[in-house]
């Protein structure tokens, strides 16, 4: 019986001193884990040749964040390009460190603003009206393009199609680039309804793309049936690839409706926000705004005033009077 208690007694010492040994070896390795895992990771890729990446520790930076998010009315990949030289110029002035956040939908983008995780955001009129009323979202300015600051909902088809107009896509696959989407689905589903039509019935497949120029080149190539897309969007992607034109087919248009803005949320510093605001509304006024102003493809940034902020949106807010997107 003392045989036996020694031996009990034993295991338990050797499986407490196995545990304490074993939480000491993990807590220090946390310990080295933490002490040499860098904040930050700098890609020394480039013109290197071997198979072996090389890589740096680089300071964070102190600079305090301007966060960015960017719905996705063009896809990542179009997006940052192009915006990238207009985050670096207002950075730079205010001394701030743009950080872009993409996200895959229009609502997590106004999730973002609306719980105060990013400061500015560019974002589509639906959503911006959305916003407004649900937790006071602010528009900053919006972009002129070509001399207008409306934009228009194009109903396109592949060029072969026979279709003529939206009703003759009953039972196909369509797509559109968000459920929220004034311009993508929208404006089509109102069309539809008040017609006598259930949207949600009336194709066969309903494709979310997810930007609007991927909903674009699934019409180009056959993918799809038809889409409603943004014109901004579709009038740029003609702009670069002009033989695009030639496999798509404009079968219907919205009426305009104001400008998809920039907006910031409720929560922001007042005095950031007017220091934005006039960073933007006087870019074109130097050479070097001006030319990534240029570089963008837009004349200038304003900000409406109350009457004309009314009249830009008024449209939009009386789709979402009429539309529940649940």
């Amino acid at each position: 019986m003392l045989h036996r208690r020694f031996v009990f007694a034993l295991l338990i010492i050797i499986f407490v001193i196995a545990g304490i040994y074993a939480t000491m070896e993990l807590s220090g390795q946390n310990f080295l884990n933490k002490m040499y895992t860098p904040a930050k990771w700098v890609n020394l890729d480039k013109d290197y040749k071997g198979g072996i990446q090389k890589r740096v520790v680089a300071p964070v930076s102190t600079a305090p964040k301007l966060r960015i998010a960017m719905a996705p009315i063009m896809s990542p990949e179009k997006n940052l390009p192009l915006y990238r030289n207009l985050f670096k110029y207002l950075g730079e002035r205010l001394g701030m460190e743009p950080v872009v956040i993409h996200r895959t939908s229009y609502s997590e983008i106004n999730d973002l603003l609306q719980y105060d995780n990013c400061e500015i955001g560019f974002i589509c009129s639906y959503p911006f009206v959305l916003g407004e009323r649900t937790y006071g979202l602010q528009l900053l300015a919006i972009p002129r393009i070509k001399g207008k600051i409306t934009y228009r909902s194009l109903i396109i088809v592949p060029a072969a199609s026979s279709a003529a107009s939206l009703l003759d896509l009953r039972g196909t696959r369509f797509a559109s680039c968000d459920i929220i989407s004034q311009s993508g689905w929208i404006y089509p589903a109102l069309w539809l309804q008040e017609r006598g039509h259930n949207p949600k019935k009336f194709f066969s497949e309903h494709i979310i793309s997810g930007s609007h120029d991927r909903a674009i080149q699934a019409v180009a190539s056959g993918f799809v049936d038809g889409a409603a897309v943004q014109s901004l969007v579709y009038d740029r992607m003609i702009e670069e690839a002009p033989g695009l034109a030639n496999k798509i087919k404009i079968i219907g248009a919205s009426s305009e409706f104001g400008m998809p803005p920039l907006v910031v949320n409720p929560k922001m510093d007042p005095h950031l926000k007017e220091r934005l605001r006039e960073l933007l509304v006087t870019m074109d006024e130097g050479p070097e705004g001006e030319k990534i102003l240029a570089g963008m493809g837009i004349d200038r940034f304003e900000m409406p005033d109350g009457d004309m902020n009314a009249i830009l949106y008024n449209d939009v807010r009386k789709c979402a009077d009429l539309w529940n997107p649940q």
